[in-house]
């Protein structure tokens, strides 16, 4: 197990590590899909992502099976796209105050060493 003192010193190196393995890996990808045959990667697809077919209207075939507010639910716009409907400052005027701010969790900063803070 590696002490925080250890951790530290290596910190200061992953910003370089994390880009030199993503040029690895983009070079692996772009050899890959040229053709490339390696022995421990391949490529592989990204799980799908399920939509309905290009140009059709399934609205009215789903109500054969559901009600509109089932097959077709309305919701009240986000707070960005409030924000860009209504114009900033009637936003600001008429809503903000609706809106909490909530972090999605925690990010790692890394910081030179004559950087703190």
């Amino acid at each position: 197990m590696m002490t925080n003192e250890d951790l530290d010193r290596i910190a200061v190196d992953l910003p370089i590590m994390k880009a030199w393995i993503a040029a690895v890996e983009a070079e692996i990808l772009e050899a890959l899909q040229s053709g490339a045959e390696f022995q421990h990667v391949r490529l592989e697809p990204i799980r799908p992502v399920r939509k309905w077919q290009e140009g059709l209207d399934m609205i009215p075939l789903l109500l054969r099976f559901s009600d509109l507010d089932t097959v077709a639910p309305r919701k009240a716009l986000t707070p960005a796209q409030a924000e860009k409907a209504l114009g900033r400052n009637s936003y600001r005027e008429n809503v903000a105050e609706f809106v909490t701010n909530e972090s999605s969790g925690m990010k790692l900063v890394f910081t030179t060493e004559n950087q703190k803070d």
